[in-house]
């Protein structure tokens, strides 16, 4: 199980500005830590498991 969570952006970045509808989502998601499963599945997305 994977988690993120995202973080405060840089001062003088573009910030939200020229994001996808869907890159949108996962940061509103992710602003408390949230597992890679749990945001693929509110995105109706697969979730990929690769063995390195």
């Amino acid at each position: 199980m994977t988690l993120v969570r995202t973080v405060e952006p840089v001062p003088g970045r573009a910030g939200l500005r020229g994001l996808q509808p869907e890159h949108r989502s996962i940061l509103q998601q992710c602003r408390t830590p949230a597992a890679v499963a749990e945001i693929a599945a509110e995105l109706n997305l697969p979730v990929a498991v690769r063995k390195s």
